[in-house]
């Protein structure tokens, strides 16, 4: 990871070692009220459907929905025949009102919210449709939280205790503070805004989401919230950035504000293949809010992203706000002609000889691979990755080892270490190259290929210890414990990597202690591990390999809450397969440990089910058929 976690906010008090677990809300029944609410425009004797959308409304709960240019709270209690609904309605300038009323809605009636102030003397009315309820669980909710926030920040992040958003919110606030910092020097934007942006531990059921993005956006009340959590993960830094140009210059058209907003996401690239492939959408279609929300959400938003960059540096960015300011949702085409001076044919004309003109370079891809890496989603880093790959005339022994790490974290260990070799064809002489070929060697099992890497990973470079302690790790894992303690002992002579000696130190006092009987040597040395995997959490609290190693060297103290706690909070942050895989074979182990097999068997299945490198499915299926005893396995 080129990106690392210096500065995370230190966790005050916290010690996975304690027992702290995750904040987890009960699971509840919740009868939830469905709504259709269409929302038209008027204008200039003109009506047009501006935006529509289906919501869920918890009974009792006050929820709001940004439509258009407003956001509608609702509030639903149960009726004989129907339910009572209370409304407030909230509109964005350049004229800011408020109303709220109360209607009964059953038979098929509607509750119609007339004269709803937009820009240019249009007005907007929607139409609140009940159409039934249902009874679900609701296992998450936003006041089931306790938020905390950065106040450092640009932005007020929101994030809640012992979850992803708690572990990386200094990684994600610098993506999203970079972008602002890009997108000021293009716009003319109210950076001073203080917006509140949260990061949602989990797909709140009672919460009224886009579903294109999985975000929720209340201009009216300054706040955005993106769900980031293993199951939903939809950070994306341009989210929070349509709330500085709602905030900045009011109200537009869908298409503009969210093109906007994405405009350093290196929409040409993505348009010109839509445009390649047959596959683009005409500039009609984007130009209307209702039929633009329809698309795939990822290509619609490439294409207007790239209209939108297109009208910026071939006309400036005067111009383009001039647009963002006049149009509404049945205006667009016409303003767009008129400030343009051209019809929407020879602009979409111009957009698309600029696409065929794009010639596309491989680093913005490479810094969107990174963003995606960092964010959690391999696949999508592996297809930048690959397409940047494909651009450069001239690529680097990095181009490679970035591809082979991507297939390493899906856990295709194959194509991983095929890469890796790769990487090491282009640059042989570089130690840290056949290093790594010889690591994915091991992780396929290959100890013969990896003791050849190995060795020239010494012959380049005498004085380093990282590869023997690789080798002697993966005879420790497979019980040859001579092996790897005549290799250990070898690797102590030469430099050594902190992070190594930890390891170094942990499985030695392992060996001392569970296989020699020599209690005193084995506790000095897994006490000097422990101290210095503490300080790796503390010091970067969102790496779950802290937490791992902590949890095995409690494990080979036998201090099994110690171990679970810190086993089960590395399986919380950790998403990699081949890190997942050796996780749960050390929760399998903990339960043999204190005679919990049936619990023990479930983890060691769980493990065989990730894509585990083959040495770890072997111990998973050896674990299955002989249970792990301290000393012994």
């Amino acid at each position: 990871m080129k990106k690392v976690f210096a500065g995370v906010l230190l966790l005050a008090g916290f010690s996975a070692a304690s027992g702290q677990s995750i904040e987890e809300p009960p699971s509840r029944p919740t009868v939830f009220y469905n709504f259709q609410i269409d929302v038209f425009e008027e204008w200039d004797g003109r009506v047009g459907l501006a935006d529509a959308r289906t919501v869920e409304i918890p009974e009792g709960k006050m929820r709001g929905v940004f439509l258009a240019n407003f956001t509608l709270d609702l509030t639903a209690q149960k009726e004989r025949s129907g339910a009572a609904v209370d409304f407030q309605l909230v509109t964005l300038p350049p004229e800011v009102t408020s109303r709220s009323g109360r209607a009964v809605l059953d038979s098929g009636k509607i509750l119609s919210i007339l004269d709803i102030p937009g820009k240019n003397k249009n007005r907007y009315r929607a139409a609140v449709k009940f159409q039934g309820r249902v009874r679900k669980e609701g296992t998450c909710s936003f006041e089931d939280f306790k938020w905390h926030s950065d106040r450092a920040a640009r932005y007020d992040f929101g994030f809640v205790q012992y979850t992803w958003g708690d572990y990386h919110w200094n990684l994600l606030r610098d993506r999203v503070e970079e972008m602002t910092d890009s997108l000021s020097k293009v716009f003319n934007l109210a950076t001073s805004q203080r917006p509140e942006y949260y990061f949602a531990p989990c797909l709140f059921s009672d919460w009224v989401w886009d579903g294109r993005f999985f975000f929720s956006l209340e201009p009216s009340r300054r706040r955005a919230v993106s769900v980031y959590c293993r199951e939903a993960n939809s950070f994306s830094p341009w989210v929070p950035n349509l709330l500085l140009f709602y905030l900045s210059w009011g109200y537009a058209p869908a298409p503009l504000v969210e093109g906007a907003a994405a405009y350093f996401d290196y929409p040409h690239f993505f348009a010109r293949e839509y445009w390649r492939q047959g596959k683009l959408d005409s500039l009609a279609r984007l130009l209307s809010t209702y039929r633009y929300r329809g698309l795939p959400p990822e290509r619609g938003l490439s294409e207007t992203a790239s209209f939108v960059r297109f009208l910026v540096e071939r006309y400036g960015a005067g111009l383009f706000e001039k647009l963002y300011r006049s149009a509404t949702d049945l205006t667009l085409k016409s303003d767009l002609e008129g400030l343009y001076g051209k019809p929407a044919d020879s602009l979409e004309a111009e957009w698309k000889r600029e696409l065929a003109a794009f010639r596309p370079a491989p680093e913005p891809l490479r810094r969107l691979a990174q963003e995606e890496f960092w964010n959690f989603r391999f696949e999508e880093a592996l297809r930048h990755y690959r397409a940047a790959l494909e651009l450069d005339s001239n690529p680097l022994p990095e181009d490679f080892a970035d591809i082979a790490n991507q297939f390493y974290n899906l856990g295709r260990y194959d194509s991983a270490r095929a890469y890796f070799e790769k990487a090491y064809r282009a640059d042989s002489n570089f130690w840290r190259r056949p290093y790594a070929a010889a690591n994915f060697s091991l992780i396929l099992g290959d100890t013969l290929k990896a003791d050849r890497y190995f060795r020239r990973v010494l012959a380049l470079d005498s004085s380093v210890s990282d590869g023997l302690v690789r080798l002697g790790t993966y005879f420790f894992e497979a019980g040859d414990f001579a092996r790897a303690e005549s290799l250990y002992l070898l690797a102590l002579k030469k430099k050594i990597h902190p992070g190594d000696l930890a390891e170094l130190n942990m499985n030695l006092g392992y060996l001392a202690w569970r296989v020699k009987g020599d209690f005193k040597k084995g506790n000095d040395l897994l006490n000097a591990a422990w101290g210095a995997y503490r300080r790796a959490r503390s010091d970067a609290p969102g790496v779950p390999a802290s937490y791992w190693r902590l949890g095995e060297l409690f494990l080979y103290k036998n201090l099994s809450d110690s171990a679970e706690a810190n086993l089960q909070f590395a399986l919380y942050l950790e998403t990699r397969p081949y890190y997942l895989a050796k996780i749960l074979i050390r929760m399998g182990n903990l339960y043999d440990l204190i005679n919990q097999r049936k619990k023990a068997v479930g983890y060691y299945r769980s493990a065989l089910r990730q894509a585990a490198a083959p040495p770890d499915r072997r111990r998973a299926q050896a674990y299955l058929t002989k249970p792990f005893r301290l000393g012994v396995n």
